[in-house]
């Protein structure tokens, strides 16, 4: 078993950083969830049993923002358009 930790970053549509919100994340048979700090960031972690890495669906305010690939030590943005 891994541990594999990433971050998100949530952003408007203007480019500034949406400060303390709920992001949610969703695996294939689990979900997490933790708050934005004050540039937007909120960090990760996730126990694999196989894999280095995870299928995530990233949630912001009830909307699916996207899905990646997280890899251990990657960062991905997302834009929420209000």
């Amino acid at each position: 078993m891994s541990d594999i930790n990433y971050s998100i970053r949530i952003i408007d549509d203007k480019g500034h950083a949406i400060p303390n919100s709920k992001v949610q994340v969703h695996y294939d048979m689990t979900h997490d969830s933790g708050f934005t700090d004050s540039d937007g960031w909120v960090s990760f972690r996730k126990n694999t049993l196989m894999y280095n890495a995870a299928y995530v669906k990233v949630y912001f305010r009830d909307k699916k923002l996207g899905e990646v690939w997280a890899e251990d030590g990657k960062s991905f943005s997302f834009t929420y358009n209000y």
